[in-house]
């Protein structure tokens, strides 16, 4: 044994580790594969208890999943986070504008793009610098957060 170094992970959380199918579920990794491997490093670092790794890992995931949402809309790549929430509001707007109200698939979208309003302030901008930090608790609330969501986009969108 000596050489290597064990680790111990409570059974709770070793299929976060092990993970025998996707973490988030066959249909969100379906709709969204280029998320995939950052959803698999997500899990493992939650199963690692590290917290703030796991949140950047659902936070790249996330970028996947607006993409494929402005995508959805039409819109063309961006460069960043609020380029495409930008993007997405002006887009919601003209639709606005010429219908006089919205449909359902533009009440999803709002909806959608409101959580991601929501995310980019209170996880992705402060998780992207090293004063910010997650424990083991606040990142098993995020996953659980971000895991909801992304269920809730993968049967419309894709990527």
């Amino acid at each position: 044994m000596k050489g290597h170094v064990m680790l111990v992970i409570p059974r709770a959380k070793g299929r976060l580790f092990e993970q025998s199918e996707p973490v988030f579920g066959l249909d969100v990794a379906n709709s969204f594969p280029s998320a995939n491997d950052d959803l698999a490093e997500a899990g493992k670092c939650l199963a690692l208890a590290r917290g703030t790794a796991c949140v950047m890992h659902l936070n790249r995931a996330q970028e996947v999943v607006l993409r494929a949402l402005a995508k959805a809309m039409s819109i063309a790549t961006q460069s960043d986070w609020g380029a495409y929430l930008r993007e997405i509001e002006k887009e919601l707007t003209a639709r606005m504008k010429t219908s006089a109200k919205r449909t359902p698939d533009e009440v999803f979208y709002a909806e959608s793009a409101a959580a991601f309003e929501v995310i980019k302030r209170a996880w992705r901008n402060p998780g992207m610098h090293p004063e910010k930090s997650y424990s083991v608790e606040r990142a098993q609330e995020i996953f659980d957060a971000i895991r909801t969501f992304m269920r809730q986009l993968a049967p419309r969108i894709s990527e």
